[in-house]
């Protein structure tokens, strides 16, 4: 039973990637989908307090001490995240000074999380309208 199961959510995943890969092109470059404009937080304590919000043309990072970042996306690349079943957004953006800043995230369509490239062990999840 078990074993269907993971076969089953395994699937789906493959399926929810492919579809979103052939809606925004393989490797190509498009804005950020609907499903994963909001506000993110995470569980995980070193970001307690904190969040980051993605919009179609920025994202905002917010401190535990309530400081809040704009940034404008510049630039995204969009491709399948080699070794899991999320997609890969890297995304450029500059800060207020015009300074380019690269942000790398794997989404995962099936789940509906985030997970830094370089912190794939944190999970951040949408917040609800």
């Amino acid at each position: 039973m078990e074993r269907r199961k993971m076969r089953f959510i395994k699937t789906c995943s493959a399926l929810a990637v492919l579809s979103i890969l052939l809606m925004y092109g393989c490797g190509g470059e498009s804005g950020i989908p609907d499903e994963m404009v909001g506000k993110w937080i995470s569980k995980a304590e070193k970001y307690e307090g904190t969040f980051f919000e993605l919009t179609k043309n920025e994202i905002v990072f917010v401190t535990k001490e309530g400081k809040v970042t704009v940034n404008t996306i510049t630039k995204i690349k969009i491709k399948k995240a080699p070794d899991s079943a999320g997609i890969l957004y890297d995304i450029t953006y500059t800060d207020i000074s015009g300074l380019k800043f690269k942000f790398p995230i794997l989404f995962n369509p099936t789940y509906r999380v985030i997970r830094f490239k370089n912190q794939s062990q944190i999970v951040w999840k949408k917040v609800k309208d």
